[in-house]
């Protein structure tokens, strides 16, 4: 027959365990509520990034949307080769053989149409920290005779120098200048300029 000793030492034991099985439940409860809110802050991270990455330029965009269109269409051409007859393929291709063609020719006239806009200025002289500004400012009025105020009302995009490889032999020259005009009419007036004082010198 069990003793009031052995029934005490039972309950203490059981007591115990009892507390045991509590702080373990504590401490899960603990973790699960941490590992929560991990997965909550991973999400909204992901959340922001895809957010991020979804502004876009949309002429870019465009174009990749007509690459992947065409990327998509050369794979499913590719997946579905055993299964074409052969006319049917050939159609095919020569269909996207056309959209890269016409996709090419958009390109090379978007480029052309932005070129139209830039002139390019070679042999002018070139100082350390120089402001480029001050250098096309000075371009236009003592070098080519514009008039002051007709030379600051041109809009200029940007204006930079094109950096030069260095020659193998002899004094390398000065980098080229690369003008980008807002209208076209301000461009053609100072390649104007330039052809009226360049034919005029050759006569001299």
């Amino acid at each position: 027959m069990a003793t009031k000793e052995d029934v005490a030492d039972l309950k203490n034991i059981m007591m115990s365990i009892d507390s045991k099985v509590t702080n373990f439940s504590s401490r899960l409860d603990s973790v699960e509520k941490n590992l929560t809110e991990l997965i909550s802050d991973v999400k909204s991270e992901v959340g922001q990034v895809k957010s991020d990455l979804s502004i876009t330029n949309t002429e870019v965009q465009q174009l990749r949307q007509d690459h992947n269109e065409l990327e998509r269409g050369v794979g499913h051409l590719e997946s579905q080769f055993n299964c074409l007859e052969t006319e049917k393929l050939e159609l095919l291709k020569l269909d996207i053989d056309k959209k890269l063609a016409s996709l090419k020719e958009c390109q090379v006239l978007l480029e052309k149409h932005d070129r139209k806009y830039n002139v390019l200025i070679y042999g002018v002289e070139q100082k350390p920290n120089e402001i480029i500004w001050e250098v096309i400012d000075n371009l236009f009025v003592k070098d080519l005779g514009i008039e002051k105020f007709k030379a600051d009302s041109f809009p200029i995009a940007n204006a930079h120098r094109i950096p030069a490889k260095a020659p193998v032999d002899g004094t390398k020259r000065p980098d080229a200048i690369i003008v980008r005009f807002m209208h076209y009419d301000d461009k053609q007036c100072i390649m104007a300029q330039a052809y009226k004082l360049a034919k005029k010198d050759k006569n001299c």
